[in-house]
């Protein structure tokens, strides 16, 4: 039997995902900081696992031996300030995804439509707002918007250099920098470069940070309709190869 691992379980969305996965037919447990709190989803059937997405011990704990985490927890108000979302929302999915890596499950991470920023949400034209609509600059103070739009990057990003340290058979050591400090890095790397002799023709430092934090701006949708083809072999399989290719090549 298929088993969960639902974060935020006590919440609005979280405890519909684990009703919906308890009729389901699946074995589901929660994370929760107090049981006592959270016993009617004992009486539910959900298995109760005391700990916090910001304790990554017993969130490990939690998700080993899991098919699939669900990650519904998150901070909609903090009287700590951006602080207090950044470590709620952002240190608390890197936790999340580390914990989805070491037990080898899968991750269906919950955001939120606050990503795409106010000017996304009532266009002029009446257009509605899709996944892949371009992210719009979120006011300053808008803290949980700006929370869940971090914490985005986060799962591709890790995912990717997982991914990529397995190919390279290599342990996995990463720091959580906040995207507008990276891209403004970068754009200094390729200012100094050209002037201690770096070259930077192939790329940029600032098309990396791009590559790494942002989803892939290219679609192959032209070779699936005209030539029917679909991809043999899936990112995690693919990613460490590439790397490992790499690696043997000195």
């Amino acid at each position: 039997m298929a088993e969960a691992l639902v974060t935020g379980a006590t919440g609005l969305l979280g405890s519909y995902v684990a009703e919906r996965l308890l009729a389901d037919g699946w074995t589901v447990r929660a994370l929760v900081r107090d049981p006592a709190r959270a016993s009617w989803l004992a009486t539910q059937g959900v298995a109760l696992h005391t700990g916090d997405v910001l304790d990554a011990a017993s969130l490990g704990a939690a998700a080993h031996g899991c098919d699939v985490i669900v990650h519904a927890a998150a901070a909609i108000f903090h009287a700590e300030g951006w602080a207090g979302y950044e470590r709620s929302n952002v240190v608390g999915t890197d936790n999340v995804v580390e914990a989805t890596r070491s037990s080898g499950a899968r991750l269906v991470h919950v955001s939120s439509v606050a990503v795409y920023g106010p000017g996304s949400r009532y266009r002029p034209d009446g257009a509605l707002t899709a996944e892949d609509a371009a992210l719009q600059p979120i006011p300053r103070g808008a803290n949980y918007a700006r929370s869940k739009r971090e914490s985005e990057t986060r799962v591709p990003v890790r995912e990717f250099f997982t991914l990529g340290a397995q190919g390279l058979d290599t342990r996995l050591r990463t720091v959580p920098v906040p995207g507008w400090l990276a891209r403004g890095g970068a754009t200094l790397v390729d200012r100094i470069a050209p002037l201690v002799g770096i070259d930077r023709s192939v790329t940029s430092a600032r098309s990396s940070v791009d590559f790494i934090s942002r989803n892939n701006p290219f679609t192959s949708e032209r070779a699936r309709s005209e030539l029917g083809w679909s991809p043999s072999v899936s990112h995690e399989i693919g990613v460490p190869d590439a790397f490992a290719w790499w690696r043997r090549q000195g």
